[in-house]
């Protein structure tokens, strides 16, 4: 698989079948690298690619599909953090793209509205005998 910016699956370079791409109705990617500034989300719907971004403070900023609404005011410079290569700060992009579509952030973001702290969240844990 090819990468953007060193991070992720690298949407240009996805292979026909991706392993994310199952037999579910909606997939997501969320990857965020803190130490090189770099973010990726990706939407599948119905095994379609829906929506598709990237950013990193080194290789810029690319995209593919109709954004999602909660990314709006990052494109339209709003969150404009003087970076040359993004018109945001990629992190900051990815701590929003956690609460929008998952409802928390780990740091925080302008704008964002998480619905819960996921460590107040208990898991169930399995074994295998």
């Amino acid at each position: 698989m090819g990468t953007f910016g060193g991070a992720g699956a690298g949407h240009p370079d996805y292979p026909e079948k991706c392993p994310w791409q199952g037999p579910y109705r909606r997939t997501y990617l969320h990857v965020m690298h803190s130490v090189v500034d770099t973010v990726e989300v990706g939407l599948w719907e119905d095994g379609q690619l829906r929506r598709w971004a990237a950013a990193s403070v080194e290789h810029g900023a690319a995209e593919d599909g109709q954004p999602l609404a909660f990314e709006l005011p990052y494109w339209e410079g709003e969150y404009d953090d003087g970076l040359p290569e993004v018109p945001f700060h990629p992190l900051e992009f990815g701590e929003a793209a956690l609460a929008a579509l998952f409802g928390f952030v780990q740091e925080g973001a302008r704008g964002a509205d998480p619905r819960f702290d996921p460590f107040e969240v208990t898991l169930a844990g399995f074994s295998v005998v």
